[in-house]
């Protein structure tokens, strides 16, 4: 894919649109800035209580957009206490108490209330976070 250098940062939207044009389905893109993802690597949505009970790890999806007050509240409701969310700008958190495919969070009906997601552990996020940093 080729961007006008000219032109700034391509939005989402003409990336989305090179995507489709060069795969020929849609791909849904998520960009961040260096620091969007400094600081989604440093959120701290859980306590340490809650991280030391879990053995799984944490997840972090990127949506396209800050959702709706009234998504993220019926999105909140799908939370469990083995399951656990929490909303920052516009990712959501996700602690789940062992193995993702254990978990009994409905993945596919948050995708319903907040549009697709991209996920990547908490761990990852933070890896790329100090390589954009030095």
């Amino acid at each position: 894919m080729l961007f006008n250098a000219g032109s700034g940062q391509p939005s989402s939207e003409a990336i989305e649109r090179e995507l489709a044009l060069e795969m020929g389905y849609n791909v849904p893109v998520f960009l961040r800035s260096a620091t969007q993802v400094r600081a989604v690597a440093a959120f701290e949505p859980f306590s340490r209580a809650q991280l030391s009970a879990s053995t799984g790890k944490l997840q972090v999806s990127f949506l396209s957009k800050r959702p709706a007050k009234a998504d993220r509240a019926k999105a909140l409701k799908l939370a469990t206490e083995d399951d656990p969310l929490a909303f920052e700008g516009s990712e959501i958190y996700w602690l789940p108490k062992g193995m993702m495919r254990d978990s009994g969070l409905d993945l596919k009906r948050l995708e319903q209330l907040l549009g697709a997601s991209t996920m990547r552990t908490k761990g990852t996020i933070e890896l790329i976070a100090q390589r954009l940093s030095g």
